[in-house]
């Protein structure tokens, strides 16, 4: 059983407390709120803070949107302390891979913003899969294009928002939490 994170909703925010856990590889304790995902093409949008001490030594602290087959299945778009950075990485893993490949690949999309950072999630499904198109913002208007995955989440794809990644107890903020088709 998974611990569920610090959470709690003021003033229409939801707030997590990040958790020394991890969705990555053979790491599987990361706690993750689920929900459905449309049938379809759909859009998936959040505005995302993640308050971790400038500096270093707080890497993998991450905060986001993950689109989640299972613990081996997930494309993930993510705020992320990395040394004394922070990026935003477009991540997928997957679980059946031939002998020798990566199971885990990441890509870094546009600079996060000072306090919010938007992350949205385009998902176009076809007969090879779903394609999904990463896209982040500073102030929710200009948007950077990040990298197109392909994966094969099918039907049972979920929505989901995690927190996770390194020292646990720094706060992450979730806010315009928006599922839609796209043009609308």
């Amino acid at each position: 059983m998974r611990e569920a994170p610090e959470a709690g909703v003021s003033e229409g925010v939801l707030r997590l407390g990040t958790t020394d856990t991890d969705l990555y590889e053979d790491s599987h304790d990361a706690p993750v709120l689920l929900e459905g995902a449309p049938e379809g093409d759909f859009v998936v949008e959040a505005k995302v803070a993640l308050d971790v001490p400038e500096g270093c030594c707080f890497d993998y602290v991450q905060a986001g949107v993950v689109l989640y087959g299972d613990d081996d299945d997930y494309l993930k778009l993510v705020v992320l302390s990395a040394g004394a950075t922070r990026q935003t990485e477009f991540g997928r893993e997957m679980g059946a891979v031939p002998e020798g490949w990566p199971r885990y690949g990441s890509s870094v999309v546009g600079p996060p913003g000072e306090e919010w950072t938007w992350l949205r999630l385009e998902v176009r499904r076809g007969e090879d899969g779903e394609k999904v198109t990463a896209l982040t913002s500073r102030d929710g208007v200009d948007w950077a294009r990040g990298a197109t995955w392909t994966h094969r989440l099918g039907g049972g794809m979920r929505i989901g928002l995690v927190a996770m990644g390194g020292p646990g107890g720094f706060p992450a903020q979730f806010d315009h939490l928006r599922v839609h088709r796209p043009g609308a």
